[in-house]
């Protein structure tokens, strides 16, 4: 597992704490493997907090290809360069289907949907052949 994101924890009184949260994870894991490891997270969470993980989502993370390895990179610096921008995850890019994927942390200085349309602008620039998805993620943290 390469990371944790987007957690979520809901509250509906006394010892009813529920949890969702996405993992990045490498894309040569097979359902089986996501599986146990989901439900070992499961088990663990709700052991050491009492908090029920009733949602896991999924990131897949490019590896082994150089080429993703490179753009990805690239995206990086071009999204983190902006002041508003917190953090890239979840990024996933499909060489040969030329379509890339990524979620970006922004603080409150920029609306989202401005910022998605920068970096849309910016990085369609940059990879003009590629369908790119871009999804806003707020940063509520300290």
């Amino acid at each position: 597992m390469r990371g944790a994101y987007d957690l979520i924890l809901y509250n509906y009184g006394p010892d009813k704490n529920l949890a969702s949260v996405h993992l990045e994870l490498p894309d040569t894991m097979t359902v089986e493997e996501v599986d146990r490891l989901t439900r070992k997270l499961e088990r663990r969470v709700y052991g050491e907090t009492g908090v029920i993980l009733v949602g896991v989502g999924v990131y897949s993370c490019n590896t082994g290809d150089n080429e993703a390895a490179r753009i990805s990179k690239d995206v990086q610096d071009k999204v983190l360069a902006h002041e508003w921008a917190v953090q890239v995850h979840g990024f996933h890019v499909d060489v040969s289907a030329k379509e890339m994927r990524f979620d970006v942390v922004m603080n409150f200085d920029i609306r989202p949907k401005e910022g998605v349309e920068i970096l849309r602008r910016e990085i369609g620039q940059a990879y003009p052949d590629y369908a790119v998805l871009i999804i806003p993620d707020v940063d509520v943290s300290d």
